[in-house]
């Protein structure tokens, strides 16, 4: 068998991602997927019996194959599966395996081998739904591979107050590209975890972010990482669901100490993989943006939220990134009992705006601009007036993105402003230059023996490009 040619100029055209204006912006709840675009399970009827099946394919090359007679993601079931059968091909007849006395109202089967996009052939006896009948229910599954949910950035400032609430950002992609998951999404300081969001959904080859929120008690350097667990359908690969840890230092409030950090990053990266045997030929291709710029910046004096006024905008090679010169925040401020802080957040262009009165009245501002998906809320970023309980699970989705509205240069100048009815506060950070680094894997075009395809062949490319820089002001 001969490779096809992988031609990198190809899949380099730019597949870039953007979040629309403000107005398109909406808050859902975590139940309500924002795109579902991967295989899906595959379903049929018989009578009043009904079947759900899927066949993922692990990282061992192994399959686990379910069946249920209700639903594989919500649950619920009609009837139970008396028996069933899978057919899988070979490279002669199709392999038949028979599983007696099932007797549940769902089924799983351990296979040896699978292979990405295969056709499974499920057989269902059903019984209990038609009275004393049972109904045989038929279904043929796309074998696909699990969800490989990766941690693939942590953002956090780099200095804080103490008792201050500090956003940190994750970034959470799916690799394969086959199976969208829900997974918990956890903020850790030092081991321990300090604030979560449950039940996210990462879409197929799609990219999400986890914004948290929490006040740091102590003061002194603190380790944060954040990690994705829970994941459903189970992970590709658990090893990359913890972010690289990000030192913060904690300083204590009493200190005549005010800073501003800016930090921008942009990372493309290219995959392509090319399966081949004498009975599939399966190619996939994925191009993929990411794009951030952070903005935090700390008044020294007390500010008072009543008669405070904020203008931000970012450039990058004098081009603009976004420009709010009034921020408006439509749901105004609201003190967040978990964390003892009131805030308001708002969104211009593809740039989440937050401002906050801290608990000693000292005011924060902090901008990041995303190119996620969808950008999930923690408990501590979710404020709350309404008792003490965990709040609703919601994140921000802006609808279908098509390309970055303005992909990052070489340098990028902020500027902000901020006033109220005693003070007026202004910085404009420059951060000069962006550190570029590339980075490739590569699997060159290789053959191996299947005990059921015989030889089967394949290879598979990564590469990475990054551009990445930060400035900090202390004054």
């Amino acid at each position: 068998m001969e490779p096809n040619p992988f031609r990198p100029a190809t899949l380099l055209a730019a597949a870039l991602l953007t979040l629309p204006s403000l107005a398109q912006v909406r808050t859902l709840p975590n139940t309500i997927k924002y795109s579902d675009s991967g295989i899906k399970p595959a379903s049929a009827r018989a009578g009043s019996a009904a079947i759900e099946t899927r066949a993922l394919v692990n990282r061992d090359g192994s399959g686990d194959v379910e069946v249920t007679t209700g639903s594989l993601e919500s649950g619920g079931a009609a009837g139970q599966i008396a028996s069933m059968q899978l057919k899988v091909g070979t490279a002669g007849a199709p392999a038949t395996t028979n599983y007696p006395n099932v007797d549940n109202a769902t089924a799983a089967a351990h296979l040896p081998e699978l292979f990405r996009h295969e056709p499974v052939d499920v057989q269902a006896n059903v019984r209990g739904v038609d009275g004393a009948r049972t109904d045989v229910v038929s279904a043929t599954a796309t074998a696909q591979l699990r969800p490989d949910l990766s941690v693939v950035s942590i953002s956090a400032p780099p200095h804080a107050l103490v008792n201050a609430p500090v956003n940190v950002h994750a970034t959470i992609r799916e690799r394969n590209g086959d199976t969208g998951a829900r997974a918990n999404c956890r903020l850790l300081a030092d081991g321990a975890e300090v604030d979560r969001a449950d039940n996210i959904w990462v879409d197929a080859a799609g990219t999400v972010d986890c914004v948290f929120r929490h006040p740091f008690a102590n003061v002194g350097n603190v380790s944060l990482q954040v990690v994705v667990d829970a994941v459903s359908p189970a992970d590709w690969d658990d090893a990359n669901n913890s972010s690289e840890p990000a030192s913060m230092r904690i300083y204590d409030a009493s200190e005549d100490f005010s800073f501003t950090v800016g930090k921008a990053s942009w990372v493309h990266a290219v995959e392509w993989q090319h399966n081949q045997s004498a009975q599939y030929d399966t190619h996939s291709e994925s191009d993929s943006t990411t794009q951030q710029t952070e903005l935090h910046v700390w008044t020294r004096e007390p500010i008072d939220l009543s008669t405070a006024r904020l203008s931000v905008s970012a450039k990058t090679d004098g081009r603009t990134l976004y420009d709010a010169p009034d921020v408006t925040f439509p749901d105004g401020f609201h003190f967040n009992r978990w964390i003892g802080t009131t805030c308001a957040n708002s969104w211009s262009g593809d740039a989440q705006i937050t401002l906050c009165s801290l608990y000693s009245g000292v005011g924060l501002v902090e901008v990041y601009e995303t190119s996620a998906n969808a950008v999930y809320h923690s408990w501590g970023y979710d404020y709350s007036e309404d008792g003490w309980g965990p709040p609703p699970g919601v994140y921000d989705y802006a609808g279908t993105r098509s390309e970055i509205t303005q992909p990052l240069g070489n340098s990028v100048q902020w500027d902000v402003a901020l006033s109220d009815a005693n003070h007026f506060w202004r910085d404009q950070p420059f951060l000069a230059s962006l550190i570029e680094s590339s980075s490739d894997m590569d699997r060159p075009w290789g053959c191996w023996l299947s005990w059921r395809y015989q030889e089967v062949c394949g290879e598979y490319h990564l590469h990475q490009d990054a551009r990445r820089g930060a400035v900090i002001e202390t004054h």
